[in-house]
């Protein structure tokens, strides 16, 4: 361990320190709210909120982030993924929804 920070990957576990910029760390968030604008009514059945940090590979392997270089575009899913896709990958991997548990 150097004298800077270190990152890890809340996904694959991967530690790199925070000057490599190389592995830019990326958030990936679903913040799940109910009600109107001026009542906020929280879910007893879901959590309001799951936050994970994870490594740039991490985030194009699941189509979370668009690839830019030719690099990246190697390790990138091979289509860009739809609003929709992207959501359903979130809930699943966050760990709102496992694979129908609420169908």
């Amino acid at each position: 361990m150097g004298k800077y920070e270190m990152y890890r990957c809340d996904r694959c576990g991967k530690e790199w320190e925070a000057s490599d910029k190389t592995e830019a760390p990326v958030a990936i968030a679903i913040i799940v709210q109910f009600g109107q604008a001026e009542i906020f009514l929280p879910s007893r059945t879901i959590p309001q909120q799951k936050t994970q940090m994870w490594c740039r590979t991490c985030a194009l392997k699941t189509g979370m982030a668009v690839a830019h270089t030719p690099t990246e575009k190697q390790i990138a899913t091979p289509r860009t993924l739809t609003f929709e896709e992207r959501a359903i990958r979130l809930i699943e991997e966050l760990g709102f929804v496992r694979g129908g548990e609420y169908e």
